[in-house]
């Protein structure tokens, strides 16, 4: 049985054809490779995508679709381009649809790993040697599975690129809480009013 969700996948392609320069488009792109979706065609359309946004292109239904077309691939044509940029719902429910790829893809991958493991049993391989290449198989699936979960820098930045216009338009004055002492204040523009601020020191310095 292929564990797979097609659906998903066909909404994660309908949203970066009709705008890949999106922010949950753009999640998408930096979170998933073509290893994660089940459908071949799929995998080659999401890869194209990816290369031209990559290569500063701007991905839409017709420029996808010349740049596939001049691989030999089949992808479904236009048609299946334009279905899918059609029934594509929300981009606001994108993160719920790479969640759910890359759930089966981690699914497919743990399969295939069991499945490789019960072949070392059966060949009579030392437990010692399986449970070894057991534990690194499932880290890589660990590690895919989690370390893939990126945010955009957009997302990472935004409140910092806030504070730092604030600071600026406060010509250099406090924006929190005064902590006190001038040169802190200088330094840091006052506490976060809704920070958890802790202040430590070793032990005999002072």
């Amino acid at each position: 049985m292929t564990i797979s969700n097609l659906n998903f996948e066909q909404q994660i392609l309908g949203g970066l054809i009709r705008d890949s320069a999106h922010s949950k488009s753009r999640e998408a792109l930096d979170s998933l490779s073509e290893l994660d979706f089940t459908n071949h065609a799929h995998a080659e359309i999401f890869k194209t995508i990816k290369q031209m946004s990559e290569q500063g292109k701007k991905p839409d239904l017709i420029t996808i679709d010349n740049e596939l077309s001049q691989l030999d691939v089949n992808y479904g044509g236009l048609s299946y381009l334009a279905e899918m940029n059609k029934s594509h719902i929300s981009l606001s429910n994108m993160g719920a649809y790479i969640a759910g790829v890359r759930k089966s893809s981690s699914l497919r991958s743990l399969s295939a790993v069991l499945m490789a493991t019960n072949e070392l049993v059966n060949q009579g391989v030392d437990a010692t040697d399986i449970i070894e290449e057991l534990n690194s198989k499932l880290c890589d699936i660990s590690t895919n599975s989690n370390g893939r979960e990126l945010k955009h820098i957009s997302y990472i930045a935004g409140d910092w690129l806030d504070l730092l216009e604030r600071r600026e338009n406060a010509g250099g004055g406090i924006l929190g809480v005064s902590t006190g002492f001038d040169e802190l204040d200088e330094r840091l523009g006052g506490f976060d009013e809704e920070g958890l601020i802790i202040i430590a020191g070793r032990p005999s310095h002072g």
